[in-house]
């Protein structure tokens, strides 16, 4: 509906309008031509670490995996999550 019937907003003599994009963004906004919807990454990023955080709480220090992959050093996930969160705050 939004596609033939776009919501407009008046305000102030101004109308605003929320069009249907499918695909690529018409505004600049979001970086022109571009399929990109806004910040997804670092909710993400904060999902995933949070997870490995509750896969540590169950499992423990027992399992181990390797971290960074191919450097032979063993992690536990609780620091895997903790390497990971080092690197999303830079």
């Amino acid at each position: 509906m939004h596609d033939t019937q776009p919501y407009v907003y008046h305000h102030d003599g101004v109308d605003l309008t929320a069009r249907y994009q499918p695909a690529e963004s018409d505004s600049g906004l979001f970086g022109g031509n571009s399929n990109w919807r806004g910040p997804i990454w670092f909710p993400m990023n904060c999902l995933i670490i949070e997870s490995l955080q509750k896969f540590h709480h169950y499992y423990g220090d027992d399992l181990r995996v390797e971290c960074p992959t191919g450097t032979g050093v063993m992690c536990t996930i609780n620091e895997v999550a903790n390497e990971l969160a080092a690197r999303d705050a830079k």
